[in-house]
């Protein structure tokens, strides 16, 4: 009887020291920082998570940008860098979008198992292959752009004459709008080129100078 005893206590006493010495193990190869009972696994390999706490934020302020700047370069108000910042910094837009996708996949595949998902999608795809199709042209222009075209194409010698403004006084007007005259026989698209804002800017500093 004695001698199970003694041989039980030997045993429990070779789990505790076993335990001890598994302890102090996990203890060795835990990293910093890692809870001692998460130390099995911190072995396993790492896997990234997408975070929605900066996932979400990331694409509400790209699309305040790409929003803001889209309204005013469409009632041509973009100042600046504005049409630079909406082109180039919208990837960051669609970046944050195809990051959100993968954060909400499942409510993402959700939306083309319904009529109604399906539908809206199906609109707006359309439109995009519509969007593709040649156009007249003079198509889909402003009424006004007829004429400031017509005044970007003409002589300069016919702008000054419709302004009321000799040679001299024209090439003043234009040097102050940033654009330097060699040739009464140029014209605002030989020196500007064909973009309409930029010509409606001169033409707008050539008329309405000093009033």
């Amino acid at each position: 009887m004695g001698s199970r005893l003694l041989l039980l206590s030997g045993t429990s006493c070779m789990r505790k020291r076993h335990s001890y010495l598994q302890l102090f193990l996990n203890l060795l190869r835990r990293q910093p920082g890692i809870p001692i009972g998460a130390a099995n696994r911190s072995q396993e390999p790492y896997k990234m998570k997408l975070n929605r706490d900066w996932i979400t934020p990331l694409t509400i302020g790209s699309f305040i940008l790409v929003a803001i700047t889209g309204v005013l370069m469409f009632f041509h108000f973009d100042t600046g860098w504005n049409k630079q910042a909406h082109e180039w910094l919208s990837w960051i837009f669609l970046g944050a979008i195809a990051l959100h996708i993968i954060a909400n996949v499942k409510p993402f595949k959700k939306a083309f198992s319904t009529v109604k998902g399906l539908s809206l999608i199906g609109v707006f795809t359309l439109i995009l292959a519509a969007s593709f199709l040649p156009i007249r042209a003079g198509g889909g222009e402003p009424p006004f752009v007829a004429p400031i075209r017509a005044l970007g194409n003409a002589p300069l010698s016919t702008v000054a004459e419709i302004a009321h403004v000799n040679r001299e006084e024209l090439r003043h007007r234009l040097q102050e709008a940033g654009v330097t005259m060699t040739s009464d026989r140029q014209s605002l698209k030989d020196l500007i080129g064909d973009d309409v804002k930029k010509q409606i800017r001169v033409l707008n500093a050539v008329f309405t100078h000093n009033r």
